[in-house]
């Protein structure tokens, strides 16, 4: 209808959905589906796994209870609220919410938005209203709304070309020492025509780092995952987190004792 408010929200930042989150925004979905009592409606799950593998179900618990298992874990979980009758069909969806583990395509691209919702009725209160709560808890399933780890891992992982760069040019520079002093000597104009080709070189090295072995490896595992935290995954993660944690520490007790010995052998220097 002509007076029909549609609201479309797309997130493409990294999420962590688990049990208690997915249960908070089907509730929320069932509370305002109540609220439209001059029609009956229901909620439908529809579960894609990796290997393509789909199924629907009317029961949350169903979804709770996948097994979630590596090589086929959960691509995606798309929650529809939509109107029985078969009459009012031109209706449906009147609501959905969609998670979707996409891969990427490279750090600043995703091959599918990571999470999207869509609300279409004529009653422009109750969409508004649907719309605020959703964007309300759907937020709280970032990963960027956690403060861990892997936000310094991001980090890291935006600046490895570049080191990468540095490292090659100080390399090149140490058993090329003439090449340091003609560097010295480039006019501004010398300069102004290398700074591009800096800047290409750089870029180009994002691409290899974003799509070729080993690098792709680590720079996923930097940047993180969306994470379905049901089934067989559950345990993976966790194994995971415990790693990475303890390989954390690990760094900051060398760092730690690395600075101790250097500053005591300084010390010793000095008498």
């Amino acid at each position: 209808m002509k007076d029909d408010l549609r609201i479309d929200k797309e997130y493409q930042d990294l999420f962590f959905l688990n049990e208690a989150r997915l249960r908070k925004i089907v509730e929320i979905i069932q509370i305002y589906s109540n609220r439209k009592s001059e029609i009956q409606t229901e909620i439908v799950f529809e579960v894609v796994h990796n290997d393509l593998s789909i199924y629907q179900t009317d029961e949350l618990e169903n979804v709770l209870k996948d097994e979630n298992i590596t090589g086929r874990e959960i691509r995606s979980i798309k929650i529809t609220l939509k109107a029985v009758d078969e009459k009012l069909s031109w209706m449906n969806p009147i609501c959905f919410v969609k998670f979707v583990a996409a891969e990427f395509e490279n750090k600043y691209s995703l091959t599918e938005n990571s999470i999207v919702y869509k609300i279409y009725d004529s009653d422009k209160a109750w969409a508004l209203s649907l719309s605020e709560e959703l964007d309300l808890y759907v937020r709280r399933t970032l990963n960027k709304s956690q403060r861990n780890i892997l936000n310094i891992f991001d980090w890291i992982d935006t600046i490895f070309p570049i080191l990468i760069f540095c490292l090659g040019v100080l390399l090149f520079l140490n058993f090329y020492p003439r090449v340091n002093i003609k560097v010295g000597e480039l006019t501004l104009l010398q300069i102004l025509i290398g700074a591009p080709v800096l800047i290409i070189i750089i870029s180009l090295l994002y691409s290899i780092f974003e799509t070729v072995a080993p690098f792709t490896k680590l720079s996923r595992m930097l940047q993180g995952a969306s994470v379905f935290y049901f089934g067989s995954q559950k345990e993976l993660v966790d194994k995971k987190k415990k790693k990475i944690n303890r390989i954390t520490w690990i760094l900051v007790v060398i760092f730690l004792i690395s600075l101790v010995v250097g500053l005591i052998a300084s010390l010793t220097m000095q008498w």
